[in-house]
């Protein structure tokens, strides 16, 4: 709702994409576009990260950067990006996500493409000399979604209430940071944090999904209006979820803004 193009976040990997490109890119009157997910079935066996009950990196031979890559070549009209979730309990307890968080590095390297990383409950560190961290080991243009939570992995030292110098300097050199609400993914307590430094989010995402569309996310404007509410200047709320994240996915030439030679789309809200 309100929106010319959504942005799919891995729901599909290199062996279940061309199912989701049939039954649902090509059917969706919005504009759809997606990331795919490092693991080959995506997200077909898997639900929200955090509940125990086991995931799409439980088995590494599911996690194929080659195939990954290749999928991405042969769909660029609409594969933007590469995912992976960072979470212990869908990646073997925590034994697999170094492995399959270096394989997403890779795929993404490879093929030229922004990674966009879930990091929640993870047995990645935030930052460290000389450790894989995340989002400490992201490069220029990778993605840090659900940027705001406030479970373990939050980009907050808890110990003294301040966003963690590493996070910053990821910032500084170029990572994005995604809200992606989701549906328990957005802290108030860590969102008035980041305000209160003056740490805004690159990107506005919504994350809808089926746990999340019907409350607390509701749809992107309701999330654009709690970035409003705790400080976040209207401007910069705009370009979150226009130029910024057109940029971010590659198609800045294409949509993000009204202008000459580029796609007519725009919202408007009543």
């Amino acid at each position: 709702r309100g929106v010319t193009t959504a942005v799919d976040a891995g729901s599909s990997g290199a062996s279940t994409f061309a199912g989701l490109r049939k039954f649902v890119v090509e059917k969706c009157e919005t504009r759809l576009l997606c990331f795919l997910h490092v693991s080959l079935h995506g997200l077909a066996s898997a639900g929200c990260a955090g509940y125990g009950v086991g995931g799409e990196c439980d088995s590494l031979k599911q996690v194929q950067a080659g195939a990954c890559s290749r999928c991405i070549d042969e769909n660029r009209d609409v594969l933007v990006g590469v995912k992976v979730r960072l979470t212990a309990d869908i990646c073997d307890d925590g034994k697999n996500e170094k492995e399959a968080y270096e394989r997403a590095l890779k795929a993404a390297e490879t093929s030229n493409v922004p990674l966009m990383v879930h990091h929640s409950e993870s047995t990645i560190p935030v930052g460290g000399s000389g450790l894989l961290s995340c989002p400490g080991s992201l490069r220029k243009g990778d993605i840090y979604t659900h940027t705001l939570h406030g479970f373990n992995s939050t980009i907050i030292d808890v110990t003294s209430n301040t966003i963690r110098p590493v996070v910053w300097e990821s910032k500084e050199r170029g990572v994005l940071f995604d809200v992606g609400h989701g549906m328990g993914s957005f802290s108030w307590t860590v969102a008035e944090i980041c305000a209160k430094e003056g740490f805004w989010p690159d990107l506005i995402g919504s994350d809808l999904h089926k746990e999340s569309c019907k409350g607390p996310a509701y749809d992107l404007v309701t999330v654009m209006s709690k970035m409003l509410h705790v400080g976040m200047a209207l401007n910069k709320v705009i370009e979150a979820v226009t130029v910024a994240p057109a940029k971010a996915i590659g198609w800045a030439d294409r949509i993000g803004t009204l202008s000459v030679g580029k796609e007519a789309d725009r919202s408007e809200e009543r």
